[in-house]
């Protein structure tokens, strides 16, 4: 027996409004807990406004759909937010991380043709 299931996509999808921007602007998304920001809870309204300025500069310097951006920062607040302001582009997410040693960074960068890194 073959399963019904019919995956539908929309011609156009973006997947930062999908993903952030169907939350309450006043909904936790996250509690953070680090040694560099402290506690505290972030907001759907700042990873969303935080998103749309990264989009914006990101736009700014010449990123367009399709575009390669890649993405190096630790773990805080503001790197979910750079994630959803390159998909806001149109562009492609190279995901990368600090824990990394320099040789994997260094091949994805040259594999990925990325335009421009996001540190």
């Amino acid at each position: 027996m073959v399963a019904a299931h019919r995956w539908e996509v929309p011609e156009f999808y973006n997947m930062a409004v999908d993903v952030a921007d169907r939350h309450p602007r006043n909904k936790r998304a996250l509690i953070v807990d680090s040694a560099v920001e402290g506690r505290r809870e972030v907001e759907w309204g700042e990873i969303q406004d935080r998103s749309r300025q990264i989009s914006a500069a990101l736009q700014e310097a010449g990123i367009q759909k399709g575009h390669r951006v890649a993405v190096l920062l630790p773990q805080r607040t503001d790197t979910p937010a750079a994630y959803l302001g390159v998909l806001r582009t149109g562009a492609i997410l190279v995901t990368m991380s600090l824990l990394w040693a320099p040789e994997p960074i260094r091949h994805r960068l040259e594999d990925s043709g990325v335009s421009v890194v996001v540190a």
